[in-house]
């Protein structure tokens, strides 16, 4: 997989598919649970979301992953985040990001990250039911 050094000495990756593949080998590597592979996939291949526009959590620099590589399981947590937005009820929105919140914790389980799950679950579960449960939705 080509990584190229960036004027500050990081790796980076050096194009999308580059990161794609990178993220099937993870799931080949990893095998997380069905609905984590699922959920993952469908944030990858949704026509109606760019997954190289999400920020893809900072687990990336922590896990010693290349700049420029989004952690899956935040790639399809960020996805989750971006359909619960576009629900009309709150109802919805808050049964979409549940499952969402969820699909990050299984996640970062199921990758190795089992100390850390529980507190990032908390960190993005919190400010949700405290603010954004609340807000408009954006579709």
């Amino acid at each position: 997989m080509p990584l190229r050094l960036d004027e500050k000495g990081h790796l980076r990756m050096t194009t999308d598919q580059d990161e794609y593949q990178k993220m099937e080998e993870s799931l080949a590597f990893r095998q997380p649970r069905r609905a984590v592979v699922d959920a993952i996939i469908a944030a990858y291949n949704d026509p109606e979301w760019d997954w190289r526009k999400c920020d893809g959590c900072t687990v990336v620099t922590e896990c010693g992953y290349p700049k420029g590589f989004r952690f899956p399981p935040c790639v399809a947590h960020d996805h989750a985040c971006w359909k619960s937005r576009k629900a009309k009820t709150i109802r919805e929105r808050e049964r979409i990001r549940s499952y969402g919140d969820k699909i990050l914790y299984w996640g970062h389980v199921d990758y190795g990250q089992r100390w850390r799950a529980g507190f990032r679950w908390l960190g993005v579960r919190v400010p949700w039911l405290l603010w954004g449960l609340w807000q408009k939705p954006s579709a």
